[in-house]
């Protein structure tokens, strides 16, 4: 693995096994990663997307980005299949809170007092049916599919999933 991945392993920090064996050292870890989005700036190819989506009635973008390009660089009409790391969700009652605080060393849900997690799709589990449910209706009926930027594939770092 490379990039922010380089250092550890995958089932370390996004499974939700990982998170409950070492909550401090993943909350520590997406800290970094959502600190890095906040700083980086959207690239040409987000910037032109987000042009087309203004010139194409319709136009409906479908990532699988989990920092926020292409919202920062003007896009509307975005479905983010593996979530966001942004946002949270609560592990006990799967509630996403409007607003989050990153101020304690494992947030907790204020509706419920459980741990929250970053609102993403970790190894092993499945998409967020809204999100999968809004990507197949936005692209049941175009005449135009762009697949720009991947290889539409993700390879589990075992041979296995982890089971939960």
């Amino acid at each position: 693995m490379t990039g922010p991945w380089a250092d550890y392993r995958p089932e370390d920090l996004a499974t939700p096994r990982g998170v409950r064996r070492n909550p401090d050292l993943v909350w520590s870890w997406y800290r970094m990663r959502r600190s890095a989005a906040a700083a980086a700036r959207p690239t040409a190819g987000h910037l032109a997307l987000a042009a087309l989506e203004r010139l194409v009635p319709g136009c409906t973008l479908i990532t699988q980005n989990v920092d926020g390009p292409h919202a920062r660089s003007g896009s509307r009409d975005v479905v983010e299949l593996h979530g966001n790391i942004g946002r949270v969700k609560c592990f006990d009652c799967s509630r996403v809170p409007e607003t989050f605080e990153d101020t304690e060393a494992v947030p907790r849900c204020p509706a419920c007092g459980g741990m929250l997690r970053p609102d993403v799709v970790w190894f092993g589990e499945g998409l967020p049916p809204r999100a999968l449910e809004r990507a197949q209706q936005a692209a049941a009926g175009v005449e135009v599919f762009l697949s720009i930027g991947t290889s539409n594939v993700v390879a589990a770092p075992w041979p296995d999933p982890p089971s939960v």
